[in-house]
């Protein structure tokens, strides 16, 4: 999928779609309850969120798959080791001392990079999808539900209560697009 020569577009629109839906109220925390609680991957889902919102892409079971795929590796050996390290270490009395407090912050930064990074793969694996004309909250949110449904550990009932949870009834999905550049779709 991602050619070594080729440099990742680190800041491109789907990064800035979620700094921007991570700021909203109450965001944050739904996700870190759907990651916690039912095993969703944040990224993909804020991935299929914006790819329907802004590209205008239906997604299927395939692409949700091979977008799995294409980050798998990537969120095996780089971010949920530095995730199970931070969380481990946030337990830990040692880490009340000064040197371990910023050696946290350190590796909170670093698994910071590498879900970039991670963004930075999905963002190249969208130029293949196909674009649809359908309304865009509807695409997101059907995109969203087919990745709950097919790679976390939620039931149909959660699937769509996580979707509406996590901002679609919230104005996060409206129309701000300061986010965004029109170039890519």
């Amino acid at each position: 999928m991602h050619d070594n020569a080729a440099a990742l577009e680190l800041d491109n629109p789907f990064w800035r779609f979620s700094l921007h839906t991570y700021r909203q109220p109450g965001v944050p925390q739904t996700c870190l309850d759907l990651q916690n609680r039912y095993g969703v991957d944040v990224n993909l889902l804020l991935f299929w969120l914006w790819a329907g919102q802004d590209l205008g892409v239906v997604a299927t079971a395939d692409h949700v798959k091979q977008a799995d795929e294409a980050i798998a590796e990537w969120r095996t050996n780089m971010i949920l080791p530095l995730r199970s390290a931070r969380t481990w270490a946030k337990t830990q009395p040692l880490m009340a001392d000064e040197a371990c407090v910023q050696l946290r912050d350190a590796i909170k930064r670093d698994e910071l990079v590498a879900e970039q990074i991670q963004q930075a793969l999905l963002f190249e694996f969208a130029r293949m999808l196909p674009r649809s004309s359908a309304p865009a909250t509807e695409l997101a949110r059907t995109n969203a539900i087919l990745y709950l449904y097919q790679f976390s550990d939620t039931d149909g009932a959660r699937a769509s209560e996580a979707v509406y949870r996590l901002g679609l009834e919230w104005p996060l999905l409206q129309n701000d697009r300061s986010y965004s550049s029109e170039s890519y779709r």
